[in-house]
């Protein structure tokens, strides 16, 4: 017989004689656990399902022990500001999405980039790539990432810097106010080979 149950906002499916680890619980070790959110049950191929909840069910544990997460690394999920987050840290590491990228542009973090190893998702490398071209962090691909090439370039982005750079992020401002000046200009634009009149005024 198995269950899935829930806590701490995860699910897991356990079984008899299971260990697993899950979101902290209060309580000493030995202490008898209850978890009354179950999801399902099944038992060779009778499965019972909830809605949510199976109702009437519910698994009881032991707790083997309390652990505690490394001492100076804090856990945030979210925040209102990454850009900030990244300028006040010492490192980061990401898979080089594009609002992580510009938010690593514009605050000159120490950046290592393990692109998605996903072929439809191949723009992440490219980028990340130019990133690297340009002075702008580290690249490890997915394919050599393992936890000794972490460490290693992790330890890497800490004895070094990123190169100083401008980026003109306005581009779409910038492509704007090129279209107008096109619009208006003979120099700047021509279609089916003729200038577009320049007898018009741009609007004030």
């Amino acid at each position: 017989m198995y269950a899935v149950i829930k806590t701490g906002g995860k699910q897991y499916r356990v079984a008899k004689d299971d260990i697993i680890t899950i979101e902290k619980l209060e309580g000493e070790s030995g202490a008898s656990v209850e978890f009354g959110e179950v999801l399902m049950v099944g038992e060779g191929a009778s499965v019972k399902v909830g809605a949510p909840t199976v109702s009437g069910a519910k698994v009881t544990g032991e707790l083997v022990e309390q652990t505690r997460g490394q001492d100076g690394i804090e856990l945030v999920r979210s925040v209102p500001d990454i850009r900030i987050e990244m300028a006040k840290a010492s490192w980061s590491v990401s898979q080089c999405g594009y609002n992580t990228a510009i938010n690593a542009i514009c605050a000159q973090t120490p950046s290592l980039f393990i692109p998605c190893k996903e072929r439809e998702r191949r723009e992440q490398f490219v980028r990340a790539q130019r990133l690297v071209y340009w002075g702008a962090g580290r690249l490890l691909t997915p394919y050599h990432l393992n936890g000794a090439s972490l460490a290693n370039e992790i330890n890497q982005l800490l004895q070094s810097q990123p190169r100083k750079f401008r980026f003109d992020l306005h581009g779409a401002e910038n492509a704007a106010n090129l279209i107008v000046r096109a619009a208006y200009n003979s120099e700047y634009l021509t279609t089916a080979g003729d200038a577009l009149s320049t007898d018009t005024k741009p609007p004030n």
